[in-house]
């Protein structure tokens, strides 16, 4: 549940991001990377709201099934929240160095 939890926000604070830079003309991507990051989140979104709802009000035989399956498709909307991510920055030729401030 953390894990699902947090890679949620995450995914959601990485497309604002996105959204931002797209917005403030810093950063050119394809419209359809762009969409996507935002399709994603809205269902990553929808979907969660859809697992709490039923789990709510079904028994918990439909409830353990639910689960399972929004688990599985969020897991999926990570995936490809991820290549959606990681296809951008190779378009805009993103590079990232890590190095520890010294000289």
């Amino acid at each position: 549940m953390v894990y699902f939890g947090f890679t949620c926000l995450c995914l959601l604070i990485a497309g604002g991001a996105v959204q931002r830079a797209v917005a403030a003309v810093r950063w050119r991507c394809r419209r359809r990377c762009h969409h996507a990051m935002v399709a994603l989140s809205v269902a990553l979104v929808l979907l969660g709201l859809g697992n709490a709802l039923v789990g709510a009000v079904a028994d918990d035989d439909l409830k353990v099934r639910v689960e399972n399956v929004t688990e599985w498709w969020g897991a999926s909307i990570f995936v490809l929240g991820f290549v959606s991510l990681a296809a951008m920055w190779r378009r805009c030729r993103l590079q990232l160095s890590l190095h520890d401030g010294g000289p």
